[in-house]
């Protein structure tokens, strides 16, 4: 751009040319393993659908001398989301520099990749529950550290409505002096997956299924029971995950790099929301919605607690039923409740503060007033909590290939 048209790394490739990081036992600081970043090759051709038949989100875009802000408000446009920024980072001098923009049936996220590495820009993952379809776009300062890639010089591959990317390589090893035989050799890669704005996700898994590795010495990397390494769902729900994939460390002769690295990347979603929601929860009775094959049962809001010059605090009791396996069992319940809302008369929003339960499947969340700076919230008058319907289970296979294994 920049006077110049340029190109984004073929998905089809599924090229992997660097990973950093290495955590043994109690170590994990990174190691850093710089190599340079591939040159640019010719966009893919997209499919119009990802997997479970969702129509996913392609961006037609031709601007010319234009500013990155006006190019990724017009990529949000079309794609049902917002992106913000930390202080004023479109007034930096780095931000001035006219572009030229021509994208026709990109991916979504193809799109923002090219753009950000233009102007050195990274996605963040969303942990803020109250805005689930925002995404923080953030600088990455390199100076003159020769280790410090950008993120659009991650390994990358492109597959079902995913651009997913290799971050580091892990390694744990745990010696019992006492029984050897229970020692054990752990090493797994981590990715971000960021999933395309048109699937509404209501759980991801946060361990990917290793279909097949093997490193440069033809050692299988592929887990067995006793090496199998287990982690739990992502916590928040936004449209960038963090997935681990675990792996065995050849216990003689390792090599330096994993050849060849296949996996399958688990999620829930759809492409439609829709909201339950309970006018006058203190006085309400028991209310249900179905979301496809999830049905969610309000019990009741009580007022828990209201000291003298103190936060009122109001208990929240919800259930969860549903009518298949997601590969995740009930974890992702908790983490759905996350999202609900308790707001007062002007539409404050009140905190969340975690809570308990499971038994069942059902969840106690306690909610406690706070003051902004702009006034305290006040007795709630609405509980609301929206979920994806039609929900599926998509089941997205990708490859890296040459990355390193310190």
């Amino acid at each position: 751009m920049a006077g110049k048209r340029w190109t984004l790394a073929s998905a089809a490739c599924l090229t992997a040319v660097w990973m950093t990081g290495l955590a043994r036992a109690q170590d994990a600081a990174p190691v850093p393993a710089p190599v340079p970043a591939p040159d640019s090759v010719t966009p893919i051709v997209a499919p119009t659908t990802v997997p479970g038949g969702m129509k996913r989100t392609l961006i037609n875009l031709s601007l010319k001398g234009t500013g990155p802000q006006e190019a990724f408000d017009e990529i949000a446009k079309q794609a049902g989301v917002k992106f913000s920024t930390q202080g004023n980072l479109w007034e930096q001098d780095s931000m001035q520099e006219p572009i030229d923009v021509d994208f026709k049936d990109r991916p979504f996220w193809s799109a923002v990749r090219e753009l950000c590495s233009e102007y050195k820009l990274q996605p963040q993952m969303n942990f803020n529950r109250t805005s689930a379809r925002r995404i923080m776009l953030q600088q990455v300062y390199a100076g003159n550290n020769a280790n410090v890639k950008r993120w659009d010089e991650l390994p990358t591959a492109e597959a079902g409505g995913l651009l997913v990317q290799a971050t580091g390589f892990n390694r744990q090893q745990n010696i019992n002096y006492q029984n050897t035989e229970q020692s054990a050799n752990f090493c797994s890669v981590t990715l971000l997956a960021y999933v395309d704005p048109a699937i509404r996700v209501s759980s991801f898994n946060g361990a990917a299924k290793v279909e097949e590795a093997v490193d440069d010495n033809g050692n299988s990397l592929v887990p067995d029971e006793k090496s199998r390494m287990s982690f739990g769902g992502n916590t928040e729900r936004s449209m960038i995950y963090s997935v681990n994939v675990p792996l065995k460390y050849p216990e003689k002769n390792p090599g330096k790099k994993i050849v060849k690295l296949r996996c399958t990347l688990s999620l829930r979603g759809g492409d439609k929301v829709d909201t339950l929601a309970v006018e006058k929860p203190l006085e309400a009775g028991e209310t249900s919605k179905q979301f496809g094959d999830l049905n969610v049962t309000f019990y009741s809001l009580k007022k828990t607690g209201n000291q003298e010059g103190a936060r009122a605090t109001y208990t929240l009791k919800v259930g969860f039923t549903r009518d298949s396996d997601d590969d995740n069992g009930g974890n992702n319940f908790w983490n759905l409740l996350q999202m609900s809302q308790l707001v007062d008369a002007k539409g404050k929003a009140l905190n969340f503060n975690g809570g308990g339960g499971g038994n069942n499947n059902t969840f106690n969340a306690t909610f406690t007033t706070r003051d902004d700076g702009e006034g305290a919230s006040g007795e709630p008058v609405k509980w609301s909590l929206e979920l994806p319907t039609g929900t599926k289970t998509i089941k997205v296979s990708v490859e890296f290939k040459d990355l390193p294994m310190p």
